[in-house]
């Protein structure tokens, strides 16, 4: 038995023995961790399993219906709640990323707590990694706005860890999908909110996505600054090499740089400059913010 089976097999009995008979709600975003999360936990409490993915119009445009194709393969059926209007309205008047991350936090779990409810489940399991886990305060946060029971079957599992358990069980193209924060695209947004600056940002993104297909270990930020005089968008393009986030290279590539700069501009009238962010994490952040 390789690493990665026998690491399934200990989820799956963890998954069973903390959730027992009782019925559990799962938040799916389209990211490996929560995915693989998800697919395990359904292997031993289909039954009992509310898995829900969450509209928050902060995702990339695809995301909806690629998520649904990849569970759909797995005879896994996906609630949806569509909650752009309430996620847009309570973040947009918010300037500072940080705190926006924040209070994009607790409007999912808000949501989750209605939906749990709803469904009779007093478990939530949260597909979180070690190194979530090390950085954050989610278990405390969590059962200060409500009272469900937490499970992190990944808890004590790195990335690289996570995706070799993806490619064992069929998840191969999430082992090198592009890093998305759980805010999505939230906090890539200088100052308040537009609808016009979200959809520039989501087009930008595509771009990107487009020119670096196949580029393993390569994480990018496109962050979007406030106009200028001119009324023009400033754009900051942040790449850097990481294989678990707690540190992370920055990677100057000139000649796909250079090819950015000229898609972005031509493409995109609203942008007047590109800038990198080169800095290495640490001292920096993964994101730009």
């Amino acid at each position: 038995m390789n690493a990665a089976k026998g690491r399934i097999k200990c989820i799956q009995k963890r998954i069973q023995k903390e959730v027992g008979k009782k019925r559990a709600v799962i938040l799916v975003s389209g990211g490996i961790d929560s995915s693989v999360c998800a697919i395990l936990s359904n292997r031993v409490i289909s039954k009992q399993l509310y898995p829900i993915y969450i509209k928050t119009g902060f995702s990339l445009d695809q995301e909806e219906k690629e998520m649904i194709k990849l569970f759909g393969g797995f005879n896994i059926k996906i609630k949806i709640l569509d909650k752009e209007e309430e996620y847009f309205s309570k973040l947009h008047n918010i300037e500072n990323p940080v705190k926006r991350r924040h209070m994009f936090g607790v409007i999912s779990l808000e949501n989750i707590r209605r939906y749990a409810k709803s469904a009779g489940a007093t478990i939530l399991i949260n597909g979180v990694n070690k190194n979530d886990i090390k950085i954050s305060n989610t278990k405390k946060r969590t059962k200060k706005l409500f009272e469900l029971k937490l499970v992190e079957p990944l808890a004590n599992l790195y990335k690289t860890e996570i995706k070799e358990i993806a490619k064992q069980i069929g998840l191969n193209r999430l082992a090198y999908k592009q890093h998305i924060p759980g805010p999505g695209l939230s906090i890539r947004i200088a100052g308040k909110i537009t609808k016009e600056k979200l959809n520039l940002l989501k087009e930008i993104n595509k771009l990107v996505n487009k020119k670096t297909t196949n580029r393993r270990n390569l994480w990018y930020f496109p962050f979007l600054l406030n106009e200028r005089l001119d009324n023009k968008y400033l754009i900051v393009l942040r790449f850097v090499s990481s294989k678990e986030g707690f540190k992370a290279e920055s990677i100057y590539n000139k000649k796909l740089m250079n090819l950015l700069v000229k898609s972005i501009l031509k493409k995109f009238h609203q942008i007047g400059r590109v800038f990198f962010d080169i800095s290495p994490k640490p001292p920096a952040t993964i994101e730009f913010m």
